[in-house]
């Protein structure tokens, strides 16, 4: 997990993706990078995931009757709240299939920027497809120790990935960030941080 989060950002983070901008040049870019990325994020995904199924570990908790009820519940809750987010940002856009589309059409890149979401789940937390995604994972009513070492690591990854991401929206943002970020709470709702 630590090296593909240490991936994951790289490929993201600006002098990365200038120099793959000077290589491909940079209509290619604004067109291909974005999905490119989703594609190869989740690729080097499965070699962690075939490694848990390999190799599962014990059973760290198992439950059942009411409370396995909840955490599955909790888990659709965290489904749907994932979709919501998805569908306020853009999920296409977020993918890069929107940008890919618009280049194989000969349209202008790149597209028009991307409002603020700060509506619906974005009120609840800044970082709401962190916030449910890790609901997800942990509401688990049977946790092997391999998924449990999978969970820990993605949540670590989530909680450093969205400090790098705050940076990010402040800079492409600006004044609406930051007044937005005063607002809402980082990425577990109803907690806000004190001055």
């Amino acid at each position: 997990m630590l090296l593909y989060g240490a991936l994951h950002s790289l490929t993201a983070a600006p002098g990365w993706t200038t120099r793959v901008a000077a290589l491909v040049g940079e209509r290619a870019f604004l067109g291909l990078y974005r999905l490119s990325y989703s594609i190869v994020s989740v690729l080097t995904l499965v070699p962690v995931l075939a490694l848990m199924a390999s190799r599962p570990g014990r059973t760290v908790w198992s439950v059942s009757g009411m409370t396995a009820d909840v955490l599955l519940a909790l888990r659709v809750i965290a489904g749907i709240g994932l979709a919501l987010a998805l569908l306020q940002i853009d999920g296409l856009r977020f993918l890069g299939i929107k940008d890919a589309i618009a280049y194989f059409r000969g349209r202008q890149l790149p597209l028009p920027p991307e409002r603020l979401a700060t509506r619906g789940v974005y009120r609840l937390v800044r970082h709401p497809l962190y916030l449910f995604s890790a609901i997800a994972l942990w509401a688990s009513p049977v946790m092997m120790e391999s998924f449990l070492g999978f969970a820990v690591g993605v949540t670590i990854y989530f909680v450093l990935g969205s400090m790098l991401e705050e940076r990010k929206m402040a800079r492409a943002f600006g004044a609406d960030y930051l007044a937005y970020r005063k607002r809402v709470p980082w990425l577990i709702p109803f907690l806000k941080r004190g001055r």
